[in-house]
């Protein structure tokens, strides 16, 4: 049996993850109380504990003092559920035969775990007194989000005792009110949620720590991984309102959503070069509204040493205003550089890489502008594929283009700032005319008024037809209207719904109702 000061140990010693987090921290900096680790087998224990002396109380006598509380657990790596609402100053104990007792008990649950367990040494942590104790999060580890999670126990040595208080910080500050009971500790709590980013910054994880508060300095009890945050399922539907917004009937769901999925996952790929990404956990269906698995998305921004957030901030612009995503570098995100350098060199020229695109596609959807109708199976399921492949190059370029036009704008807004400008981005309406069929509708409208009741009655119960109507200069200024934007519907997601194209009665309403 050998019971050493863990400050002495190396952390690549096979010491347990929970004392080798604890001596990261001391190397690192940050304090950490008196720690020991008992090295010993159930048999050894067994050996020592049943010999006249107990050769256990005696060395426990050498390192423990009577008059502290101690805590006492075995340094093993430890699942999320298994940390979650754990504090272990709940269970201090004080006296060599309690801690002996309790060093027995573990030594024989160790006995029956599996083989890593039973070789975990077991850790011995002196507790000084304190004003405050309780938990941190440095993530959220519901939602991963980027805040800091800090729970004070109602435990509080020599001090009255105080309730339990869940506080939420981001990006250092308090989020909501500080109870009263509080007022007087906010530089305090500050400080511990400042220390507590830092070894999230050092170490490079995510963790949940346990702390007390002894005098003005923040000493750490424990400090345990979050695992569970890579890969976590986040649904999200604030960039899916965006991008496919509305009820989405399931026939519709099962065409556009793997649509979508694949071109992101062609992105992200590309970006990585690791095909690693489901499709089908990108996106889920929740009351027929598309939600985004955010989790998924912020793995992938993690790589690159930048928030888990960062697609929300950039694909939502002013939602997030003041959030700025910033790269931190790291060893590990090295590999992806000449990838991403890649990706903006070949973007910076992306209005005439889109302008192209946009006529060779045009060029495209135009020779489908025919009657399918005589194709046999074979020709009509291989119309089919070609169009879905027409369709995935341009959801993907939308995609491109909605990342490199937020974050255009993104340093656009810094510069304006930096300038004192007000950084409100508008845009130029008559750059958007042609993109945009209100004004088609408006001119329309005027022609329409000068209809007729009776052209205007034969046009709303479709007895005459807007081509029929040349002499007037309605059915021309109605086919330069169908040309350009026939193919749009009243959803942009459901297909199902009749192009305008298909509908003239729907165009006629809305020439109607267009304001002038």
């Amino acid at each position: 049996m050998e019971i050493k000061d863990l400050k002495s140990l190396s952390a690549e010693a096979p010491i347990g993850e929970t004392a080798k987090n604890l001596l990261l921290l001391t190397k690192k900096g940050f304090a950490i109380p008196k720690s020991y680790l008992i090295f010993s087998s159930f048999e050894e224990l067994q050996s020592a504990t049943s010999k006249g002396s107990s050769e256990l109380k005696l060395a426990l006598r050498r390192i423990v003092d009577p008059e502290k509380h101690y805590v006492v657990s075995i340094s093993k790596d430890r699942t999320d559920k298994e940390i979650l609402g754990k504090h272990l100053l709940q269970n201090t104990l004080r006296g060599f035969d309690c801690i002996q007792s309790k060093i027995e008990e573990l030594s024989r649950v160790k006995q029956k775990k599996t083989p890593d367990i039973q070789t975990a040494p077991i850790l011995l942590i002196e507790v000084p007194s304190f004003r405050f104790s309780g938990n941190a999060f440095t993530r959220n580890p519901l939602n991963g989000a980027d805040e800091t999670i800090l729970e004070l126990t109602a435990a509080k040595s020599n001090c009255d005792e105080i309730q339990f208080q869940q506080l939420i910080f981001q990006k250092g500050k308090l989020v909501g009110n500080l109870p009263e009971s509080l007022l007087g500790d906010l530089k305090t709590l500050e400080k511990i949620v400042s220390e507590a980013s830092q070894i999230q910054r050092v170490l490079k994880s995510p963790f949940f720590l346990q702390w007390i508060l002894h005098g003005d300095e923040v000493i750490w009890i424990t400090a345990e991984n979050l695992r569970s945050l890579e890969g976590l399922k986040i649904y999200s539907n604030k960039i899916a309102k965006d991008m496919l917004p509305g009820v989405i009937l399931p026939l519709v769901w099962s065409v556009n959503t793997p649509l979508l999925s694949s071109s992101w996952k062609r992105l992200l790929t590309e970006l990585t070069g690791e095909d690693r990404f489901d499709i089908n956990k990108m996106t889920k269906a929740f009351y027929y509204r598309a939600y985004f698995n955010m989790g998924l998305f912020g793995d992938f921004f993690a790589l690159f040493g930048m928030p888990r957030e960062t697609l929300e901030i950039m694909m939502l612009g002013e939602a997030h205003k003041g959030s700025k995503p910033k790269m931190k570098m790291t060893m590990k995100m090295f590999k992806y550089l000449p990838r991403l350098a890649f990706f903006v060199l070949r973007n910076i020229t992306i209005t005439k890489k889109i302008r192209t695109f946009l006529a060779s596609q045009k060029r495209i959807i135009d020779s489908y502008k025919m009657d399918k109708l005589n194709l046999d199976a074979k020709e009509t399921f291989t119309a089919i594929d070609k169009i879905i492949r027409v369709n995935e190059e341009c959801s993907y370029n939308v995609i491109i283009v909605r990342l490199i036009r937020s974050f255009h704008h993104t340093v656009l807004r810094s510069l304006l700032k930096r300038k004192g400008i007000d950084k409100t981005i508008g845009f130029n309406i008559k750059e958007l005319q042609d993109v945009d069929p209100n004004p088609s509708l408006q001119n329309l409208r005027r022609i329409y008024d000068l209809l007729s009741p009776e052209m205007q009655s034969g046009l709303e119960n479709g007895s005459i037809s807007p081509q029929q109507l040349n002499e007037e200069g309605f059915g021309s200024a109605y086919a330069r209207f169908i040309n350009s934007y026939g193919h749009m519907s009243s959803s942009t997601v459901d297909m199902s719904k009749p192009q305008w194209q298909e509908n003239p009665q729907l165009v006629i309403e809305m020439i109607k109702n267009s304001s002038l």
